[in-house]
């Protein structure tokens, strides 16, 4: 076979054939090949990208589309917030786009897709969370808040729900605030389905220095040779003060979400279940000092995305927590 022979001319091409011959094609026919091959070729992926996509029917003014990807969370909400308040080492409820939903970190279950487009379409229509003039309806900083995120048409859109003083408030905001109330109540009563146990595919690794111990326990020893529990607690939590009051603790882990969290490798969780057992936290013992050691079951998204979804106290909106992979520095001096 010859090689292909490229000729010059006036807006044209000359192609070397197999037989021998030269085929002249103008370039503009060429080029409508190509264009005619991107199109097909984006028109394969658009319909690809929009078998991902759903939309809810119903009577707003304009298209609400939804990812139905299974990783992708569509329908969350978080307890916590509040200077009195605990930290929730996950979110209370995550509902996917393939209507998958998980309780806590510990059960898990499925909306029907009819069941879930009603769900969605409630919120929307009836409850019109889109729609409100204020998304905070908290007048309390002492006390824990309900956090809804939707992520509807490729957006975030998060309302903080807590104490709210009607002698305070106009009515509309009232009137907002009831719909908001109705719509959380919504979606818990919506997961009324059979629940079986949920199983992380990973887990991390959460530590914080604690000032004392129950003196009637046995506490093990730390025994993991990759790391120590010195790194990890001040990986995620800082340095630890040397004089610290022993009847005092630090606010990270208690209440406040780390700065980071450790994602265990097989063998790390391998050998740390070794000592818990089914149990999820336990404290263990390092050259003479304590740490409080929590696994966290991550959720689909967490993993793909490297981010823990936490909320503590004293926050007023959301933050996730990096997760970090790989040896842990040195503790500083």
């Amino acid at each position: 076979m010859e090689h292909l022979r490229y000729l010059r001319g006036n807006h044209h091409k000359s192609v070397g054939a197999m037989y021998g011959k030269t085929v002249k094609v103008p370039i503009r026919s060429l080029l409508l090949c190509a264009l005619l091959f991107f199109n097909l070729l984006n028109t394969g992926c658009s319909s690809s990208a929009n078998k991902q996509q759903k939309t809810i029917d119903g009577s707003s003014s304009q298209a609400i589309t939804y990812s139905t990807n299974p990783h992708d969370v569509v329908i969350r909400t978080f307890y916590g917030g509040g200077l009195d308040g605990a930290l929730s080492l996950s979110p209370q409820i995550s509902i996917y786009g393939d209507g998958a939903y998980i309780v806590g970190v510990e059960r898990q279950g499925t909306l029907g897709d009819d069941q879930f487009q009603h769900l969605l379409s409630t919120l929307i229509n009836n409850d019109k969370l889109l729609t409100l003039k204020r998304q905070v309806f908290s007048d309390s900083s002492d006390q824990d808040v309900t956090l809804l995120q939707l992520t509807l048409n490729g957006q975030v859109h998060t309302i903080i729900y807590g104490t709210f003083d009607d002698h305070a408030q106009s009515n509309e905001d009232i009137a907002s605030y009831q719909r908001v109330g109705r719509a959380i109540t919504q979606i818990m009563n919506a997961l009324t389905g059979p629940t079986q146990p949920y199983h992380a595919s990973a887990v991390a690794l959460l530590v914080r220095n604690v000032p004392y111990y129950d003196y009637t326990q046995s506490i093990p020893q730390w025994r993991d040779p990759s790391f120590t529990l010195a790194q990890a607690a001040q990986l995620e939590c800082g340095p630890q003060p040397e004089d610290i009051d022993p009847n005092k603790e630090a606010a990270c882990l208690k209440y406040t979400i780390p700065r980071q969290a450790i994602l265990l490798n097989t063998a790390q969780w391998q050998t740390l279940q070794k000592v818990l057992g089914k149990q999820l936290s336990a404290t263990f013992m390092e050259r003479q000092h304590y740490y409080e050691v929590r696994i966290r079951p991550l959720l689909p998204e967490e993993v793909a995305d490297h981010q823990l979804a936490m909320f503590g106290s004293a926050q007023s909106h959301y933050k996730s927590v990096p997760l970090h992979m790989g040896p842990l520095p040195p503790v500083s001096a």
